[in-house]
């Protein structure tokens, strides 16, 4: 167990280390009403719905909002008076040694790694408590518009309805 729930491993060199930090991804928001939270992100941003299945057992529905991207829970928010955001998500490759290189720079890891059967992530907290999704995608067992939702950038699909 890599240091659940308190910060790991001291600060350390980073050598040999086959990751790559591919960057912020999406931010993750819960929503009370899912079907008009969609609505408003379309009316008002012209969002398009990319994804909309089960993630983890819960209800997903992904967005993309420009070049950006956009996740949505179908909850409620938890805490209102902190707003909707759930957490912040950022893609790697490698994520084992990634989650060391947190351990080493004195990053607070909320579990171990979870897997399922397309992906896998682990938990952290940025400053301010601002939960960070830290997650890798198996690229061969991904279907195809997972594939190119992940891995294409958000202009070069179509911006039809």
């Amino acid at each position: 167990m890599i240091g659940v729930g308190h910060r790991c491993c001291p600060s350390g060199k980073r050598r040999g280390v086959m990751s790559t930090i591919y960057g912020l991804h999406h931010a993750h928001l819960f929503c009370a009403d899912l079907p008009a939270t969609i609505d408003w992100w379309v009316r008002m941003f012209d969002a398009r719905v990319a994804f909309d299945g089960i993630m983890a057992g819960s209800r997903n529905v992904f967005l993309t909002v420009g070049e950006g991207r956009l996740h949505l829970y179908a909850q409620p928010p938890r805490d209102l008076g902190q707003g909707a955001v759930h957490h912040l998500g950022v893609r790697v490759a490698g994520l084992p040694d990634v989650v060391r290189r947190l351990c080493r720079e004195g990053a607070s890891i909320r579990s171990e790694i979870r897997e399922f059967p397309l992906f896998r992530y682990v938990m952290t907290a940025a400053p301010d408590n601002v939960l960070v999704e830290v997650f890798e995608f198996f690229e061969d067992r991904l279907p195809p518009e997972l594939s190119a939702y992940f891995n294409e950038p958000v202009t070069s699909r179509s911006s039809s309805p």
